[in-house]
């Protein structure tokens, strides 16, 4: 799914440390004689939303994101207490300033009634760049990751909607597990990277080193100097693919033909992203060396996943999800919701030569109707998933402009590629 493409990538730019000789430090269950806990989450877009407190707070909702080392809190909500260090700069993804935040460290967070992680490094964004309660239609403080993976076995399950965090000391391999897929991974710089072969087209066939992102909503990431066989500039165009932390990212979409789990588990005609190099470029030592891109949500969410970080793996099986066709954006619309807890949709992006171009969409129109659907009674997400169809789709829209009511239609089309 590609209509906010986010991609939470960090660098940080100084060695801290975690506090682990103090007494105090513990992370675990609250309950010491518990050995699992399972709470729900959101999905919005192919990301994953979490409920949690920190210092005591009121309730937080932090995207899930194995893509990310530290723990990084983009908008404060209510009164936390914070013990505040050094001010650092942070890098990632896309064209952009480096970002300024905040070292707290000695925090206490708290993940569903069990979850307890003592002793944290929290870093306090000065600005709320990324805006992700617009994007995202809802309540969105923070971006968490390693902390949590690094210390549990985390076990999610795409349909039911729930994660199980296992104290890995007492995780057994239970016996319905045994015939799931164990693709090994290597933990760099607190995220996984593993290898899949791709077949870039029916002659050719790759080994790729990917980045396996929870943070990353599109499909497929590949790096096009990586590897001699990934494809180059696409007739040179240069699209928007997503934002990055530090800014907008461009490059190219295609398709390749197959990503192979293994000789049962093959996906057919992945929709990729090529970006441009200068995009990506976050400086040395980030990635794990010869990384050849990044696997992320809309491919994860086909499979419930077993992360195990303690034994360098993770476990698949095949949901219902897995086959699903795979969509590229084809509106040329992206959408936000401005203002917080109300049910207002407006425009904030249209994508040039797109349907939405064509048919006279602007930024700042508000979607009052969608397929005859009140978007009052809508999330976010729902509007993401009506957009987010087949080519020749007709979309039917009510749209309100400076008080003018006005209806349009726009056919989906694969305007990125063609």
């Amino acid at each position: 799914m590609k209509n906010f493409a986010l991609i939470i990538l960090l660098i940080i730019s100084t060695c801290l440390t975690i506090f682990s000789q103090n007494q105090n430090y513990f992370i675990g269950f609250s309950d010491t004689t518990k050995t699992s806990s399972t709470i729900k989450f959101n999905i919005i877009n192919n990301l994953m939303v979490i409920p949690l407190h920190i210092n005591d707070s009121d309730t937080l909702y932090f995207i899930l994101d194995t893509g990310i080392k530290p723990t990084l809190l983009t908008r404060i909500s209510g009164d936390i207490e914070f013990n505040v260090g050094k001010e650092l700069t942070i890098r990632g993804l896309g064209v952009g300033d480096d970002l300024i935040v905040y070292h707290t460290f000695g925090n206490k967070i708290t993940i569903g009634n069990d979850l307890l992680l003592t002793l944290q490094n929290v870093f306090v964004l000065e600005n709320d760049r990324f805006e992700l309660s617009k994007r995202m239609g809802m309540q969105i403080n923070g971006i968490i990751g390693y902390s949590i993976f690094e210390h549990f076995i985390v076990e999610i399950n795409f349909i039911s909607k729930e994660i199980t965090f296992y104290n890995p000391k007492k995780f057994k391999q239970k016996r319905k597990y045994r015939r799931w897929l164990n693709i090994p991974l290597t933990i760099y710089n607190g995220k996984p990277y593993a290898k899949f072969k791709i077949g870039i087209n029916a002659d050719t066939i790759i080994t790729a080193n990917l980045l396996v992102d929870l943070g990353a909503s599109d499909a497929l990431w590949l790096i096009t100097i990586s590897n001699d066989s990934i494809p180059k500039n696409n007739k040179n165009k240069n699209l928007y693919l997503g934002q990055g932390l530090n800014g907008d990212i461009f490059g190219n979409q295609g398709r390749i033909s197959n990503l192979f789990f293994d000789d049962k588990n093959i996906l057919e005609q992945v929709t990729t992203c090529f970006p441009d190099t200068s995009s990506i470029r976050v400086g040395n030592d980030y990635d794990i060396p010869n990384r050849n891109g990044t696997v992320g949500s809309e491919i994860l969410r086909r499979f419930n996943i077993i992360f195990d970080y303690p034994h360098n793996r993770m476990l698949l099986k095949r949901n219902s999800n897995f086959n699903d066709e795979f969509y590229f954006e084809m509106s040329g619309i992206e959408v936000e919701a401005p203002y917080f807890g109300l049910k207002i949709y407006t425009i904030f992006n249209v994508h040039e030569n797109s349907p939405a171009d064509k048919a006279g969409i602007l930024v700042g129109d508000q979607i009052l109707k969608i397929n005859g659907r009140s978007t009052a009674n809508l999330e976010l997400n729902d509007i993401l998933l009506i957009l987010h169809n087949k080519e020749g789709k007709k979309i039917k829209l009510k749209l309100s402009r400076n008080g003018i009511v006005f209806e349009t239609i726009i056919i989906l089309t694969d305007y990125r590629t063609k």
